[in-house]
């Protein structure tokens, strides 16, 4: 069996992964501690940071009310939707092209079903995965423009995503927040906001 060994010194096997009596902070300890892009950003960003400032978009009232597919439900599913890289880490997506998509795919639902298992929750409709991309999409060109050192016509080259260069807030008419530079939040506080805001969604 193939074992990975968590921040609370629970070992997850990668083949039947059970994530019974992981706290959510361990969630959110090992998520801060994953950074975003490898680390090229101006300063340093954490997968934690994302999922917050994600989820809090998908609480924007603007768009839980005036789209209706936003709101508790996609913020709960958004929390979510990286919990695997506690596991896989952060693989830019150059890599995981290099490397082959297939099994990490593969692994990622398996930990993602073992995930949702632990919080109760049950497999997200087509419509809520749409709209989690959604929020990720704009996320990752907010977060390109405002903290990477090039500029966002680059992603596409370098493989981030795939196509021509596009304007996914522009698309989505979704606007995340503006990304301070030289703001970084500290793992305590964010923990402690990953966690109300799962409390809220999950009201």
């Amino acid at each position: 069996m193939t074992h990975m060994t968590l921040h609370d010194g629970r070992e997850i096997d990668l083949w039947e992964p059970d994530f019974s009596g992981v706290q959510l902070e361990t969630f959110g300890m090992m998520l801060y501690r994953q950074l975003r892009y490898n680390g090229a950003t101006k300063r340093p960003y954490c997968v934690l940071e994302h999922t917050i400032r994600g989820a809090r978009t998908c609480l924007e009232p603007k768009y839980s009310v005036g789209l209706g597919a936003y709101g508790r439900e996609t913020a709960k599913y958004f929390l979510a939707h990286d919990m695997h890289e506690i596991v896989t880490g952060d693989i830019v997506s150059p890599i995981s092209a290099i490397i082959g998509k297939k099994a990490l795919t593969e692994l990622k639902e398996r930990l993602d079903v073992a995930i949702r298992d632990r919080f109760g929750m049950a497999e997200p409709s087509d419509h809520i995965r749409e709209c989690v991309a959604a929020v990720d999409q704009c996320m990752f060109q907010r977060e390109w423009q405002d903290l990477m050192p090039t500029a966002f016509d680059r992603a596409a080259p370098a493989g981030c995503h795939d196509g021509p260069v596009r304007n996914f807030i522009g698309d989505h008419q979704i606007m995340p927040q503006i990304i301070p530079e030289y703001d970084r939040p500290g793992p305590h506080q964010l923990i402690a906001e990953f966690c109300h805001l799962w409390r809220l969604v999950r009201q």
